[in-house]
């Protein structure tokens, strides 16, 4: 650009602005653009991202920024912008193409500037090219004079939007933003293709033909924004060329954030990314180290360590994910009425990805859970993570599949493994460096009981270590996977009742026919508070989460206590994220009474009193079960009965001619499937629960002393089974839930006396104490026979299976009320409370015999526990 056109340009830039008018979709645009709108239809803007352009001020000047200098995509964002009633695009700088005016309008500008229009323009385009790679340099060689003045032209107009900017005439705003046209996260190496046809940021005609052809479903993903103003005010000290320069460099990187998080990062092969782990010097000195310990080679430690890479690597391929994806669309259709799920949330996603590497930390129900968020995140235009998965999924035919799905295998559990653990950590290191998110169960396995299980530390403490040494600012993302039936509940009520778990092989995928004829309702994905790693470390240790490589200034103790912090503040969030389904709330409703049936209006009448209860506590309602004044919709809540009749979880009998006089019990063999779905939502009332049983067991009116102490007795018994508020002791927590009851009119308070209250708030008491009656009986009558065994000792696992065939018998002659307090996980967690309370003693999974004084301690307990089941 010669002195006259900048002159020129600041001329027509410094201009009166008028108000930008309402440009209506397809006004005076020839018919081939017309055509082409039409054929791009299914293209659409951000909402989030419209709201920003609207936002500006009228006298903004508004640069949408690409990183391509394809024609194609500049003329579809001029469409878009039509579309939805947008300034359109006015000038153009860095886009040379001999079929530019051929098929842009002519009142188009493509970088002319000698002869500026007559008033200034609302929205501008820039044409940026990132770093070249060396498909590029290749075609530089051949198009030399083109390329060096397209790169020129667009480094022309960053100038001078600086050097304009610094006058202060105007208010710039840029909006880098991209299309993708394929869901394939860029190689490393070029391809053939890229040297033929031209790059992603600089397409030949021939492959912006082939976008034409056979690419319409294109993804558009704005960057966020940057106001010029802002950015030179912090950086006063650049000239207007290290500006543009700075600016350019800012612009790109956005670029690719963005891309990255829609492609994932530039792809390498597994065996790169091994050799790459294997030359790290901390993993060869634990190599040395490890062949010194044991006399052998390093070369035969390296090979060891090399083969257990290559065990464990993902080898993520794009094209796997888009032949899947219409599979698993017909899957999910065929077992599931939907996936439900918050545009919002995955807005907040998008947006957390922008400042670092997710780590997705979803709840642990079924294994279609590994499929589900990969499945979600590709249609949903988010690159799929990689995925920590137990080795017992390396399984043939579908162990490669996983692995090409972006599934690394690590062992189930590195007991007298030395070197191991450093060999995940270092691979865990490089893929977080890399930029992959992760994908992590923190659970550690599924959830066999429907509530989610205590948090496993082990690979979160790598994740974190590698974080805080690398200072990359991770973004936890806690994840609630619900479904209202889960596909595995026939196994998991078998091994409820004493059954071993069994390690997966191909007999599950012989059993998909009949899964693919049944039907399991709808799944539900909902997205908790993202936590921001740096903010978490802010806050902890009050100091800045810098990019600084030097030592962390903090203990190991705190270090653990930081991770421990991490794992039950994600657990929590999960928890608080889960939604109440109509099936989660028409199995508490069928629970938690203690008749063997119960009719039409009275369960409409309990589901009501519960839904309230659940709106009270800020619990998230899955929008279904709502009605637009926020009452309960009946039809939704037949459709989870239909559900659960067909599944035969529930039994109708209808002995009166009014079809609202129907009377429904849950078989007894089908009381764990609906057990699990009602823990789906039990945490919500675990605190009210817990006062509940003991305000009953001591008349439904005591003192405060009393009370406290009865409760806090009952939730060290229980402190296996749910969990507690990490960010609050007993009292704090006790006080505020009484608040809270006595708010609902559930509880009086006068002086240190508490009593239940009359009326429907009062009856919800018994609610909430049938809520954790089966755990309390099951704890009960493990207490009895431990003092009437005469086998003991004996090993955990033989006395539970003897423990289980006494329950049914008990169950069968009516000692035991509930057939769902016949449990195995129910009756792990009771011996180890006990051996944690002193009543038995465990060794090496051997239960001791009891003692004169142990005996004496059980009676004690079950003493206490006796009024909390009658």
């Amino acid at each position: 650009m010669n002195e006259s056109e900048k002159r020129s340009l600041f001329d027509w830039l410094s201009r009166k602005s008028t108000s930008p008018t309402s440009i209506q979709p397809g006004e005076a645009l020839p018919m081939h653009l017309r055509a082409l709108g039409l054929a791009f239809r299914s293209i659409e803007l951000e909402p989030s991202w419209i709201n920003g352009l609207r936002s500006l001020p009228s006298a903004a000047l508004i640069v949408h920024v690409l990183p391509s200098s394809s024609l194609l995509d500049a003329i579809l964002l001029d469409l878009l912008l039509r579309r939805y009633q947008l300034p359109p695009i006015e000038w153009a700088w860095g886009l040379e193409s001999k079929w530019a005016r051929l098929i842009w309008p002519k009142t188009k500008k493509i970088d002319s500037f000698a002869q500026p229009p007559e008033e200034k323009p609302s929205s501008v385009l820039l044409c940026l090219r990132p770093a070249r790679t060396s498909a590029q340099l290749i075609r530089d060689s051949i198009l030399p004079k083109f390329h060096s003045r397209l790169h020129q032209s667009s480094q022309d107009a960053l100038r001078t939007l600086v050097l304009w900017q610094r006058q202060g005439k105007m208010t710039i705003h840029f909006f880098p933003q991209l299309f993708v046209w394929a869901k394939r996260s860029p190689r490393q190496a070029p391809s053939l293709a890229e040297f033929v046809f031209g790059t992603s940021e600089s397409p030949s005609f021939l492959r912006s033909m082939g976008r034409l052809a056979f690419h319409r479903n294109a993804i558009h993903r704005g960057a966020q924004p940057l106001d010029l103003q802002a950015f030179l005010a912090a950086h006063p000290e650049l000239s207007e060329d290290q500006g543009a320069s700075a600016l350019r460099y800012a612009l790109l990187r956005r670029l690719e954030r963005e891309r990255t998080i829609v492609l994932g990062p530039i792809r390498k092969s597994s065996a790169r990314i091994c050799e790459e782990i294997l030359r790290s010097p901390r993993l060869k000195r634990l190599i040395e180290h490890a062949a010194n310990e044991r006399k052998v080679p390093v070369s035969q430690v390296s090979r060891e360590v090399e083969a257990e890479l290559v065990r464990m690597a993902a080898s993520p391929d794009p094209m796997l994910m888009s032949l899947l994806d219409p599979l698993l669309r017909f899957v999910w259709s065929r077992i599931y009425d939907g996936i439900q799920f918050e545009e919002r949330d995955f807005e907040r996603i998008r947006n957390a990805a922008r400042n670092g590497p997710l780590i997705l930390l979803p709840s642990h129900k079924s294994h279609i859970d590994y499929l589900i968020i990969s499945s979600v995140f590709y249609q949903k235009g988010l690159a799929p993570p990689l995925i920590v998965a137990g080795d017992n999924l390396s399984f043939f035919p579908l162990g490669p599949l996983f692995r090409r799905g972006g599934a690394f295998f690590i062992r189930r559990s590195f007991h007298g493994e030395k070197l191991y653990p450093y060999i995940v950590a270092a691979y865990i290191r490089k893929v977080l460096l890399e930029g992959h998110s992760i994908e992590l169960f923190i659970e550690g396995g599924r959830s066999r009981t429907g509530k989610l299980l205590p948090p496993k530390l082990g690979i979160l403490t790598m994740i974190v270590d590698a974080a805080l040494e690398a200072r990359i600012p991770l973004q936890f993302v806690p994840i609630a996977i619900s479904y209202e039936r889960i596909v595995e509940e026939g196994t998991y009520v078998r091994e409820h009742a004493g059954e071993d778990k069994k390690q997966e092989n191909i007999g599950d995928l012989l059993r998909a026919p009949r899964i693919l004829r049944s039907r399991y309702g709808r799944l539900y994905i909902q997205v908790g508070e993202i936590l921001d790693l740096p903010s978490l470390f802010r806050e902890t240790f009050g100091q800045e989460f810098t990019q600084n490589l030097h030592p962390l200034p903090i203990s190991s103790a705190q270090r653990r206590a930081f991770i421990s912090k991490i794992a039950h503040r994600v657990a929590y969030e999960i928890n608080q994220a889960t939604p109440v389904t109509p099936a989660a709330l028409l199995a508490l409703t069928l629970l938690c009474h203690r008749k063997r049936g119960i009719a039409h209006r009275q369960l409409v009448e309990q589901a009501e009193m519960l839904l309230r209860a659940f709106m009270e506590v800020g619990a998230p309602i899955a929008p279904l079960l709502l009605t637009q004044n926020h009452s309960l919709r009946i039809d939704s809540l037949k459709a989870a009965i239909d559900l659960f009749h067909e599944a035969k979880m529930l039994h109708i009998e209808s002995p009166h001619p009014d079809p609202t006089e129907k009377i429904y019990s849950v078989p007894p063999e089908e009381r764990l499937s609906v057990e699990y779905l009602k823990n789906n939502i039990i945490h919500f009332f675990v605190p009210q629960s817990i006062i509940s049983s003991a305000l009953g067991a001591l008349g439904w009116e005591a003192s405060r002393e009393n009370l406290s102490e009865r409760v806090q007795k009952l939730s060290r018994i229980l402190k296996l089974e749910f969990q507690y508020r990490a960010d609050a002791g007993f009292e704090q927590v006790f006080s505020e839930t009484l608040e809270k009851m006595k708010l609902s009119k559930e509880i009086e308070m006068q002086d240190d006396l508490i009593r239940r209250a009359g009326g429907k708030g009062g009856a919800r008491l018994e609610t909430y104490a049938e809520m954790i009656h089966s755990y309390l009986e099951s704890y009960h009558f493990i207490l009895k026979l431990l003092e009437e065994s005469k086998s003991l000792p004996a090993s955990k696992k033989d006395w539970i299976r003897w423990a289980i065939g006494r329950a049914m018998r008990a169950y069968a002659t009516g000692d035991i009320k509930l057939r769902e307090s016949v449990s195995k996980p129910k009756f792990e967690n009771a011996l180890q409370v006990f051996h944690q309370l002193g009543v038995i003693r465990i060794e090496n999974g051997v239960i001791a015999a009891l003692s004169p004084d142990q005996i004496q301690h059980s009676r004690q307990w079950r003493s206490f526990l006796a009024p909390h089941l009658a």
